[in-house]
């Protein structure tokens, strides 16, 4: 490895560590002014050798999140009582006992009542809507759940919610009203959300993703160049199919560096993104899009038909091997002396198709 690529290395490692320091700062102290923050951020930026561009993000970063402390302050001051809280989110009063802790950047909704934390579940915001009992047994396949919405736009990916179940209320009883597993993954959710809204979406990241990036480059040309309807459609689905492995990776790294941060170890979440439940799971992200086109060819002529199913087979295959060389390379940079949350905030950076390759820079320049 040359010195460019070992100084660029020790950056992405440096924005890491000083990811987990700030954070740290933050959950000590979360209503330290935006200005410590960064004062803080620039003299640890110096130290991990960040350069100014470096440290100009870190201080948008900074700037977002004391935007949504405000928020969440400002909305808890207003409304201090749970019940009333709840009430001004979700347009009625709840059924059973609800208890909300105010954390650094989320409002974290305790629910003894499944009806109550399905309505948080489903985004029901002032909803005339009743909560069936379909949605009821959605939502208690899960034990907590991150809200990209809100009914307020300053508290868009502030909301999260745990469902308290008879094991978890033992739990409270020995250690206490929140449960630090679901609460952490929950509040990962939260953080991933705030660092994509500031860097990590639009079409400039989805180029970022290798080789799935020129393949829809390929297929956009090939689109505009074919005069058969039928190649047209096949060639539709393949680009189709492209987007939809990039998205499902995308949700997939929310999803892992979540579950890292919850306790679960890469072959439990591993398995996790890839069974698909009868009971209604929804953490095998490919499949959404999957079973949707499956819908969506029956009609087509059969020769397409035909290749088209092959095609969506081998994409899901392609996914899934991703998937699995990438949490082995997640065990193998853990293995170098990186604790969870170092680690965490390494792979946020990283697109999921990128970290057996990080995890083989790391290797040679410890080595």
């Amino acid at each position: 490895m040359d010195e460019f690529r070992k100084k660029y290395l020790r950056q992405k490692i440096g924005i890491a560590l000083l990811q987990v320091r700030v954070l740290d700062l933050i959950r000590r102290d979360p209503d330290l002014s935006t200005e410590e923050l960064c004062s803080e951020a620039k003299e640890l930026g110096n130290n991990y050798g960040l350069n100014s561009n470096h440290l100009e993000q870190i201080a948008e970063i900074i700037a977002s999140y004391g935007e949504a402390r405000k928020a969440i302050m400002d909305f808890r001051d207003q409304y201090p009582n749970d019940r009333d809280l709840y009430r001004v989110l979700f347009g009625r009063d709840p059924i059973g006992r609800v208890k909300v802790f105010c954390g650094p950047i989320i409002l974290h909704f305790h629910c003894n009542n499944l009806e109550d934390y399905t309505r948080i579940f489903f985004n029901l915001f002032y909803s005339v809507q009743e909560v069936t009992e379909d949605q009821k047994r959605i939502a208690d396949l899960s034990v907590g759940v991150f809200l990209r919405n809100a009914p307020f736009e300053s508290l868009i990916g502030t909301i999260t919610a745990e469902k308290l179940s008879w094991l978890k209320r033992l739990e409270r009883m020995i250690l206490g009203w929140l449960s630090i597993s679901v609460y952490d993954h929950e509040e990962q959710h939260a953080i991933y959300s705030l660092l994509s809204d500031v860097f990590l979406d639009g079409w400039e990241y989805e180029q970022r993703e290798l080789c799935l990036a020129k393949e829809l480059r390929s297929l956009r040309t090939q689109l505009k160049e074919v005069q058969s309807e039928q190649a047209r459609l096949v060639l539709s689905v393949l680009y189709y199919l492209q987007v939809a492995t990039k998205n499902a990776l995308e949700d997939a790294r929310d999803e892992i560096l979540a579950s890292l941060i919850g306790g679960r170890n890469p072959g439990g979440i591993f398995e996790k993104l890839i069974v698909v439940d009868v009971d209604g799971e929804y953490y095998d992200f490919f499949y959404r899009s999957y079973s949707k086109l499956e819908k969506e060819i029956s009609s087509y002529p059969e020769a397409s038909k035909n290749f088209i199913i092959q095609a969506m087979r081998d994409t899901r295959m392609k996914y899934i091997n991703i998937l699995w060389r990438s949490l082995g390379a997640v065990k193998k940079i853990k293995k170098m002396g990186f604790s969870t949350k170092e680690l965490v905030a390494l792979l946020t950076w990283e697109p999921v198709i990128r970290w057996p390759r990080l995890a083989q820079q790391i290797k040679n320049l410890i080595e």
